[in-house]
């Protein structure tokens, strides 16, 4: 038996078509190793499939620093209790 693919999409999902192959944005985020919603967002703002493909996706730096990465500033060393 040959293999089968299901292409149809439920009411309400949004694919587009990049180098002839029309998927899903789901679809197209998992070959891009990216969140859906990159993909979605750049949907909403009128990218050209082009765009939205090929364009890198930006880390933001602030999400980048972890806590233990912030100076610490010791105001009085000496306490009493």
């Amino acid at each position: 038996m040959g293999e089968t693919k299901r292409t149809e999409t439920r009411p309400g999902e949004r694919t587009f078509t990049y180098k002839g192959i029309t998927k899903r944005l789901s679809g197209w985020a998992r070959e891009l190793k990216v969140h859906r919603s990159t993909i979605a967002t750049r949907f909403e703002w009128g990218w050209t499939p082009e765009e939205i493909m090929e364009t890198p996706v930006r880390k933001i730096a602030a999400r980048d620093k972890k806590e233990e990465e912030k100076p610490v500033i010791v105001l009085n060393a000496s306490v009493k209790l």
